[in-house]
């Protein structure tokens, strides 16, 4: 399990981490806010059971951002707040984004699926996911269809990325470092319509000395820093919303 944050509101505040939901004993928490990252967002749905309240774009998606527990003995409730994060911080760095483009996910991965969300929030009809197994990128647009029903997902071949025309508004990476080859990859950038923006969410393009690369490529490169605070930020003020309210 990837990094389970439990954050305690109440008064008496105490900050614990742990390894895995088994060590949470849902009944003895009061007033709790659990903090969630990596593959804990997905597997939080099963840790809570069916007698939780999740609203219909968790269910959907499959993900929270948190878990918010009533000291009155209520049922716990996921909260997913990634897709209002992302138009926000899109907003907040004037980013203009072409909606005739199509969008590019790099990485078939958990946090890959909100991103997904959030392009289709915004307006984009059409997105492409790469990754290095092939075969994951085709699982994820699969089960994207099905929850995203008025956008086009389809999977791109890792070896056709290279090739693909301009057409993309915006892609964003989730591919890690040891995916070296596909990072080079998509430095090029030949996928990006012109102006068209670019997000590192795992930084590997920075930390693999491709940053310069990508800048020079013409690509408007966002602040995944930005977009991280910005979705802490809205888990900030949902958790309070809801610490006053079950006072």
């Amino acid at each position: 399990m990837q990094r389970v944050k439990p954050l305690l509101l109440s008064g008496e505040s105490e900050v614990r981490q742990v390894s895995d939901f088994s060590e949470i004993d849902i009944s003895s928490l009061k007033q709790t806010v659990v903090r969630l990252y990596g593959r804990a967002r997905s597997q939080v749905l099963v840790w809570l059971g069916p007698a939780a309240r999740i609203p219909a774009e968790v269910a959907i998606l499959g993900l929270a951002d948190m878990v918010l527990i009533d000291e009155q003995g209520g049922a716990p409730k996921a909260v997913g707040c990634f897709g209002d994060a992302m138009v926000a911080s899109l907003a907040g760095q004037h980013a203009s984004i072409d909606r005739s483009g199509s969008g590019l996910v790099v990485g078939a991965t958990d946090d890959a699926r909100s991103f997904i969300s959030g392009l289709s929030r915004i307006g984009l009809r059409r997105i492409l996911i790469v990754d290095s197994d092939d075969a994951k990128a085709e699982s994820l647009a699969v089960a994207m269809r099905r929850r995203e029903l008025s956008v086009e997902i389809e999977p791109l071949s890792r070896s056709y990325l290279t090739q693909l025309a301009s057409e993309a508004a915006i892609a964003v990476n989730f591919a890690d470092v040891d995916e070296r080859d596909l990072i080079e990859d998509v430095s090029y950038l030949n996928f990006l319509l012109p102006g068209g923006a670019w997000l590192d969410w795992t930084g590997a393009t920075r930390d693999i000395g491709l940053a310069e690369e990508i800048q020079n490529a013409g690509a408007v490169v966002l602040d995944v820093e930005h977009l991280k605070l910005k979705l802490e930020q809205i888990c900030i003020a949902e958790a309070q919303v809801y610490s006053r309210g079950s006072r």
